[in-house]
């Protein structure tokens, strides 16, 4: 039987490049989250810490490519065993070389990122895993694909070696998405997770406009409503609101230039590593789950200034 169909297989080999790509890529990031989980920097560096954004993403990677890249090889391998691709196809043995070549890319690209941070200053041992990791992954793509291409037989033999490299990779694949989910917030946690921040955001905003309106008129606020009557608005009026409601936050002044500000938390911040996006407000704005007070003085040099002199 001779491949009288080039159009159909060069679309499955050029589907099963792109499913690849995404479900290496996405199988990598994972035990990359993992590793910055598990061997955390003291510089805490943005690029080294863990996210559980980028966990939930290569999650869904994988649910979309794993299946379309194991299907599309199982029906290449499969031409191949009745003889409706040939083994010296032109097509065949291009586009795998093509497979080749943009996988040599990509990950010529992922071991310059891993080595740049190494000499940026990342830690030895997480250069180590994760040089590890990428060098595992490109060896069993390029040693497929080189094996593949090397086959002297392929018309109704079904190769025991093709086996096992599905079987063993699809097993990798598998223990990597469970280890992901077991890591990974549900998505129930995650939607109040960005209800949290949301609420930290606008008390950033909130404390920001409370230490403008100090230095217009040299007090803070009784309440947070006047922040609203000034001739230029200081802040937007849903700021002043808790996401999950429609009050506005609990709010008294303790002094001259000192004020308390409550809202409610879903979940605490206290114990995570993650939402690097929000570290600045985390670090001001720590808190548990339930209504949480903050102290608050506003920031403002002749606040300050006043503050020496009744001292």
């Amino acid at each position: 039987m001779t491949n009288n169909n080039p159009a159909k297989f060069a679309f499955f080999y050029l589907l099963s490049l792109i499913s690849l790509i995404s479900l290496a890529m996405a199988t990598g990031s994972i035990i990359f989250q993992i590793i910055n989980k598990y061997v955390v920097d003291v510089l805490n560096e943005l690029r080294g810490t863990y996210s559980s954004s980028s966990l939930r993403f290569s999650i869904s990677s994988i649910i979309i490519s794993a299946p379309i890249f194991y299907y599309v090889s199982h029906l290449i391998n499969k031409s191949l065993h009745s003889g409706e691709l040939e083994k010296d196809s032109q097509i065949r043995k291009w586009l795998s070389y093509l497979i080749l070549l943009i996988s040599f890319i990509v990950m010529s690209g992922w071991f310059v990122g891993i080595i740049f941070n190494f000499l940026d200053g990342e830690l030895t041992l997480k250069f180590i895993l994760k040089a590890i990791t990428a060098v595992a992954i490109a060896g069993t793509v390029f040693s497929y694909y080189f094996y593949d291409l090397k086959r002297k037989e392929v018309l109704g033999k079904k190769d025991r070696v093709v086996l096992i490299y599905s079987s063993v990779t699809a097993l990798v694949v598998l223990v990597t998405l469970v280890s992901a989910f077991i890591f990974v917030e549900s998505p129930k946690d995650a939607r109040l997770r960005k209800i949290d921040n949301e609420t930290l955001l606008r008390l950033s905003n909130v404390d920001n406009s409370i230490s403008e309106y100090y230095r217009l008129n040299n007090q803070i606020p009784a309440e947070l409503r006047e922040l609203l009557n000034e001739s230029n608005t200081l802040v937007q009026e849903k700021n002043l609101y808790s996401p999950g409601s429609n009050e506005f936050f609990a709010y008294s002044v303790i002094e001259d230039t000192k004020y308390r500000i409550c809202a409610n938390f879903y979940l605490s911040n206290k114990d995570t590593d993650d939402d690097y996006r929000y570290s600045y407000l985390k670090q001001e704005w720590l808190h548990d789950a339930g209504e949480q007070c903050f102290e608050r003085r506003v920031d403002d040099i002749s606040a300050l200034m006043k503050e020496e002199l009744i001292r």
